[in-house]
């Protein structure tokens, strides 16, 4: 199954639902939208984010949280992303200038409890059998 890894406290409001859409400077190369996707909290923390939202201590990190419907992707212009910067939560502009890309999901599922797994950069596979009991709990 595709996983996408990011850091907290992002990956956390991803899946909890707080945070609507994911920021990233690529758009994905595989199967078309939508498509089930798994978040998974990279060993990296955005520390300053944490603490300006009051999310301390951060969640787990190297681990699969859970699963969110990757249902669209859009390339905001900055005027787009002045509408929507205080949805994303983000204390700045469009974090990767131009090259932003917008990663729209719905249908978050967390798991009952976070799956270790070493994450990668990009898109990358996880074992369905690792995360296959989550998946039907």
């Amino acid at each position: 199954m595709k996983c996408i890894s990011t850091r907290q406290p992002w990956a956390d409001l991803v899946v909890g639902g707080v945070r609507p859409f994911e920021t990233k400077d690529f758009e994905p190369r595989c199967a078309a939208l939508p498509f089930p996707l798994l978040i998974h909290a990279s060993l990296e923390i955005d520390w300053a984010a944490c603490r300006r939202l009051g999310m301390l201590p951060p969640g787990v990190t190297g681990a699969v949280l859970g699963m969110v419907d990757f249902v669209r992707v859009t390339r905001p212009s900055a005027a787009e992303w002045r509408k929507l910067w205080l949805e994303h939560l983000e204390a700045n502009g469009r974090p990767y200038g131009d090259k932003t890309r917008l990663w729209f999901f719905e249908n978050r599922r967390r798991f009952s409890e976070p799956v270790p797994f070493k994450g990668q950069l990009g898109l990358f596979d996880v074992p369905d059998e690792l995360v296959q009991k989550y998946l039907t709990a």
